[in-house]
């Protein structure tokens, strides 16, 4: 039987990576995906909280979830996620940017360092991961990308200064790459969804 998915009807089972999903949207995305029957790579800093939505991952479907504790503020796990799905299952249909971190502040009194690890992991990480991704796809692929900004990037709240100007350039990189992938005739998707906190 076939199963409906977000990204369409597929009679094989399909691999994605999704980053950030120890909590809150990344954990129920993995656990939805599961139950759709893919097979899922799940990243996050925290480690036991990452077993948790892999074990309830696993409740659903047995052998569905590898879970690889690591922060991405070290660029050198980037290619650490995607070793591990493709000797897991040898292959990657979509990718789902989801980690990014927070910190609250005036411009006046903001940290510059926060800006930067906020720069990092919202913005270039994803940056990253998309190039990454897109060289593990397999050739005309039906792929997809998905990177998870934030209302943030369209309206700008009191209090976060600097974490609208990270979910504003994601969603800036998430169109130019999705027309560079058009005019080159790949099929592989990019869709840069906006939640509401």
């Amino acid at each position: 039987m076939k199963s409906k998915e977000v990204i369409g009807v597929h009679e094989r089972k399909r691999v994605a990576i999704i980053t950030g999903a120890s909590k809150g949207l990344g954990r129920l995305m993995a656990i939805d995906m599961v139950r759709r029957g893919y097979d899922v790579l799940i990243t996050g800093r925290n480690e036991k909280r990452l077993m948790q939505v892999k074990k309830e991952c696993m409740e659903i479907r047995e052998n569905s979830v590898v879970s690889l504790a690591c922060d991405l503020n070290e660029l050198s796990n980037l290619d650490l996620i995607f070793k591990c799905v493709m000797k897991q299952w040898g292959r990657l249909d979509v990718l789902i940017n989801n980690a990014a971190v927070r910190y609250p502040g005036t411009f006046h009194s903001g940290d510059y360092l926060l800006w930067e690890e906020m720069l990092r992991v919202n913005t270039l990480v994803p940056c990253i991961m998309m190039q990454k991704a897109l060289h593990y796809f397999e050739p005309d692929a039906d792929a997809q990308i998905i990177n998870i900004s934030s209302t943030s990037a369209w309206r700008i709240s009191k209090g976060g200064t600097f974490y609208p100007a990270t979910k504003y350039a994601l969603r800036a990189l998430s169109e130019a790459v999705r027309k560079e992938l058009v005019e080159s005739g790949s099929k592989v998707r990019v869709t840069c969804i906006s939640p509401a906190r």
